[in-house]
């Protein structure tokens, strides 16, 4: 372990844009507590943070915008993502697609994007996000998102044995 911090730490020393991958997990329906370390990253302080998810099946692009909680700022920064049926982008509520496997990416944006800003940011890239807007990305990894598994209606066949062909 020690060896594999120490590797790590010497290739972002020599590599200072390099970002490590972290895993942020999502639930269904609930209020998911997202902690990361942002600060040391920044170099200004952002208005407003962007998360953009990208699905690893399909490649379509989710996103929110999500204020930081966080009371100890300097040290970590925690936001509330809520996975609904009934999105509000603007406050860390939204909707993805399918279970699985996302990547994410973490923007810091110096202005307050409202709604239609907001849509339309997520979809765009990081260079058309960096000639829209004075933005920082912050961080890059991958999540997993847990879907609350359906109700399968399961049917049994009767048991019957019929001759299909019978040598005589």
């Amino acid at each position: 372990m020690n060896v594999v911090l120490i590797y790590l730490y010497q290739y972002w020393d020599k590599n200072p844009n390099f970002l490590f991958s972290y895993v942020i997990l999502l639930k269904y329906n609930e209020a998911n507590n997202v902690v990361v370390t942002l600060t040391e990253k920044q170099t200004f302080t952002p208005l407003q943070y962007l998360f953009i998810f990208k699905s690893g099946n399909l490649g379509k692009q989710y996103g929110c915008a999500a204020d930081n909680i966080s009371t100890f700022t300097g040290r970590y920064n925690e936001f509330i993502i809520t996975q609904s049926s009934t999105p509000d982008l603007l406050n860390g509520v939204i909707t993805l697609g399918e279970g699985g496997y996302y990547s994410y990416t973490i923007y810091g944006i110096d202005e307050v994007l409202d709604l239609t800003e907001l849509t339309a940011a997520i979809q765009m890239s990081q260079s058309e996000l960096e000639t829209a807007y004075t933005v920082e990305l912050l961080e890059t990894g991958k999540m997993r998102y847990i879907k609350t598994p359906t109700a399968m209606t399961e049917f049994k066949a009767a048991t019957e044995n019929k001759t299909v062909f019978q040598n005589t």
